[in-house]
């Protein structure tokens, strides 16, 4: 049952990149922070070098999936922490800026969610605060892989 309900996000997600792929206009949200300075000692990577997250979010990998072939990877990986969610948007917001990706498009507030692409990857970042932690979903395939749905 939870299987099914992961695939419906992901190809709710993956529906939404392709929605988004065509947008001409690159929005800018009102109150992004400025441009992070590099502070080494508060952001790591964990599966994706140009994916800097904050110290705060850790790596749940009971909750993720991670698949490299030959030369792609790509996957979901599930982050949670005590990071205040709009915080944690502009911080993505602006650090994957950084790291060459560029913004398509995003939706803010309940949940925040962030579309990016490279020229050979696209990802997209879901972040939902749930009260205590903050819940954070990066989503990172490669162009030009077809996903299929599951049939019934």
């Amino acid at each position: 049952m939870a299987i099914r309900k992961d695939c419906k996000v992901i190809g709710i997600i993956v529906l939404l990149f392709f929605l988004f792929s065509c947008a001409q206009k690159r929005p800018k949200p009102s109150g992004v922070a400025a441009p992070l300075e590099k502070k080494e000692e508060k952001i790591i990577t964990y599966e994706f070098e140009d994916i800097p997250v904050p110290k705060e979010m850790k790596f749940v990998p009971e909750r993720s999936c991670l698949v490299e072939y030959a030369n792609m990877k790509g996957g979901m990986m599930y982050l949670e922490g005590r990071v205040d969610a709009l915080s944690l948007f502009n911080f993505f917001y602006s650090a994957l800026q950084q790291n060459g990706w560029n913004l398509i498009g995003y939706f803010r507030f309940k949940p925040y969610v962030l579309i990016m692409d490279k020229p050979d990857r696209e990802c997209v970042i879901r972040i939902e605060d749930s009260g205590w932690n903050t819940k954070t979903e990066i989503l990172v395939v490669p162009k030009g892989i077809e996903l299929n749905q599951p049939t019934q």
